[in-house]
């Protein structure tokens, strides 16, 4: 498995963050709501006038999302690019991005949901990190969300979390250490076959999802299995999915060697726990605690 190439350096007070908007509309006033968040937890927001566009369930042209994003990457005084919302959109302009731009102006994405073909995407093809953590929209204009914001604005400046477990269960027990991988299921799941397809050979794979059916993740888990993808796992890491889904996944974790944890908080939540992808991590059911490298420098 491919190890990091790449490390970013971490953001100051007043720093830039840049608003982009890959996939789906958003209404406007929860937008302007979570821009004055940014400025409460110290840093200054960017974006254009053209984020509010619509085009039927996108935030405009494909060619609109993405020029933004390349403008975002260019943009030395931007340290930092959030996902104003998921949806649906981002992996139709993947073929619309300037990978000279990229490579050469890394930058930290945030984001989950729809932001994971992108994630996996920046890391397969630049070895460039990224965040699985919160989106403008619903995090940073949510109710008492200040406590949590401020813990994301310490991480940005480049402060070291250790992830404890204790709010998952462990299906298996046992230490693991491996390059830290993962994202919403569907969107992983749709990354096989192209050519940032997910890689997980000596990881640690983590995975969450919501509105699917038992039957539907059970298919999507299939999907991966039958594509080699739990053989070489070192541990995994499940989200909050209902206890039905238990019965699913026992089906399929027992290729895990490594140790396996039910029922985080991350993706799809109301906190989201913060998993930087591509950096080294370890995980202990001895200890309950996930440990990773900081992805800046």
């Amino acid at each position: 498995m491919t190890g990091m190439r790449r490390r970013l350096p971490s953001l100051r007070d007043g720093d830039l963050i840049g608003l982009a908007a890959p996939a789906s509309p958003f209404d406007k006033d929860l937008f302007r709501q979570g821009v004055k968040n940014i400025q409460r937890i110290g840093f200054a927001a960017r974006y254009r006038q053209d984020i509010f566009s619509r085009q039927g369930y996108l935030a405009g042209p494909d060619r609109r999302r993405a020029g933004e994003l390349n403008r975002l990457f260019a943009d030395p005084k931007v340290k930092a690019i959030l996902a104003v919302r998921g949806g649906y959109g981002s992996s139709r302009i993947i073929p619309y991005l300037d990978e000279k731009v990229i490579r050469n102006n890394p930058k930290l994405l945030i984001g989950y949901s729809d932001m994971t073909l992108l994630q996996l995407y920046l890391w397969k093809r630049f070895g460039l990190p990224s965040l699985h953590g919160p989106m403008l929209l619903p995090h940073f204009c949510a109710r008492n969300s200040g406590f949590y914001l401020k813990r994301v604005a310490s991480f940005l400046r480049g402060e070291r979390l250790v992830i404890p477990l204790k709010k998952g269960q462990f299906l298996q027990r046992g230490k693991a250490k491996g390059l830290l991988i993962g994202g919403c299921l569907s969107l992983i799941v749709g990354t096989l076959g192209t050519p940032f397809e997910i890689d997980t050979d000596g990881a640690i794979l983590f995975f969450e999802d919501t509105g699917e059916k038992p039957y539907a993740v059970d298919r999507m888990l299939s999907h991966l299995k039958n594509a080699g993808k739990f053989k070489k796992l070192k541990g995994l890491l499940i989200g909050c999915f209902p206890p039905p889904f238990l019965k699913v996944f026992k089906g399929y974790f027992k290729e895990v060697k490594g140790p396996v944890v039910f029922g985080l908080p991350f993706g799809h939540a109301s906190h989201p726990v913060l998993l930087p992808v591509g950096v080294m991590a370890s995980l202990d059911s001895k200890t309950s605690r996930l440990v990773f490298k900081n992805p800046f420098s």
